[in-house]
């Protein structure tokens, strides 16, 4: 049961890069040209995925070479049988089919599901894509696989776009055991740039459709504006011209042109010889000074893009980049109202917390305490602590980090209690005279 069940999902993984890299398959079956009726190669390819992985669970090898090699023999075995009873060109796909579907169906078997399938297929597949329609679009014979094309691009982009959603939230998510917690913030973001882009695609393919639309209304509306101004029977058509009409004199002088001066061209030479060599000269002398003048242009630019780059310090950091404050965009927009009014954190307990925890930390570096941003809060509280003895301060610290890490990372608010108690700690002490 287990083998049918993988099996089974290897064959949707034929399926999924069936259309991923389906003008691939059409460029193919254009080259031998099989009959119409013997188009069932392509459920030949799809069959040969769970073969494959079932011949590569049962001979388990490792090496790539050896699958590769005997999914030759056995694809061209197979188009040898399929000569007698069908076309030369039907038998070739048949076995590019059947060599492709071993091959990647017996590979499937070394590689886990998560990892079979990567953004960097379904962009290959969607470059593909593009290529191809355009080189299709010239062609007639390719003219009924349009929708098929189009279908399976915005397969292709939508299943682009989930992998790519899917990797970004478990990168910018706050891992809590097995589960993943995400931000409101990050999923909302990954919502709306993925209904964007999928707009985007569904009009791209359909610009052929709505521009053709449009010429027909525009065609009809000129056409009915036309009979509106001018009533009455149409004008008789003009005969045709009998003669083409003369063409008119030439504004040249007669006779042939004179020869230029070879003079002339030899210090036309000359001049363009010495112009050419002051500018490689000046190129020879500012060659040291081009990766300093690129790194000034790419800083020009990160100015005005206002994007300036800010080098790694040695003390605290706040991760906080921008701190979202309503009527922002409008105050900016027409300059109303005065400086922002400052927030206070008294009656938010997630806020306290937060900023309780960088006020220790801030104490902590000041009073010469390295700053280690690769260690979490807790292995900072401990270290503390175990400089600390058994004074208050490292078993504040220990309470902070537990409490501050029960928030960051398991969505635990701390009780107004506790927060109380480490309020009235945080004072740092003085020091010893």
């Amino acid at each position: 049961m287990k083998r049918i069940r993988e099996a089974s999902l290897v064959f949707f993984q034929g399926l999924i890069e069936f259309i991923v890299y389906l003008p691939l398959i059409f460029a193919a079956n254009g080259l031998v040209q099989p009959a119409a009726w013997e188009q069932w190669w392509w459920f030949v390819l799809l069959l040969s995925y769970p073969a494959g992985y079932l011949l590569g669970v049962r001979a388990a090898f490792r090496q790539p070479s050896v699958t590769l090699l005997l999914a030759v023999l056995c694809g061209t075995g197979i188009g040898a049988l399929l000569l007698s009873v069908a076309s030369i060109g039907t038998a070739i796909a048949t076995a590019l089919g059947c060599m492709v579907g071993l091959y990647r169906g017996a590979r499937a078997a070394l590689a886990p599901w998560p990892v079979r399938f990567t953004s960097a297929h379904f962009s290959i597949g969607l470059l593909i894509y593009v290529i191809f329609s355009v080189i299709m679009q010239r062609n007639e014979r390719f003219a009924v696989s349009s929708f098929l094309l189009t279908a399976g691009g915005l397969s292709t982009m939508l299943a682009m776009l989930l992998v790519v959603n899917l990797r970004t939230v478990r990168a910018e998510s706050a891992a809590s055991g097995s589960v993943a917690r995400t931000d409101a913030a990050v999923r909302n973001r990954n919502i709306r740039l993925t209904l964007l882009v999928v707009l985007a695609t569904l009009l791209l393919a359909a610009s052929g459709t709505l521009r053709q639309w449009f010429r027909t209304v525009w065609g009809q509306a000129s056409e009915w504006i036309s009979r509106l101004l001018a009533p009455g029977e149409p004008s008789p058509a003009a005969p045709p011209q009998s003669e083409p009409a003369a063409p008119p004199p030439s504004m040249l002088p007669a006779g042939e042109p004179p020869d230029p001066s070879p003079w002339w061209d030899w210090i036309m030479y000359g001049f363009m010889g010495v112009v050419g060599l002051f500018i490689l000269i000046a190129v020879i002398r500012r060659l040291p000074l081009v990766p300093s003048l690129l790194r000034a242009l790419i800083a020009r630019l990160a100015l005005w893009l206002r994007r300036e780059r800010i080098a790694d310090r040695a003390d605290y950091q706040d991760e906080v980049d921008r701190i979202a404050e309503p009527k922002r965009k409008r105050r900016s927009l027409f300059r109303l109202g005065s400086r922002p009014e400052a927030k206070s954190v008294a009656d938010d307990p997630s806020a306290r917390l937060v900023f309780l925890y960088r006020t220790w930390l801030s104490e902590r570096t000041k009073s010469g305490q390295p700053f280690e941003p690769s260690r979490t809060p807790i292995e900072m509280g401990q270290a503390e602590a175990i400089r600390s003895g058994e004074e208050t301060g490292g078993d504040f610290g220990v309470r902070l980090t537990r409490a501050y890490s029960a928030y960051r990372y398991g969505g635990i608010e701390a009780q107004d209690g506790e927060l109380a108690r480490m309020t009235g700690e945080i004072r740092p002490k003085k020091p010893k005279k």
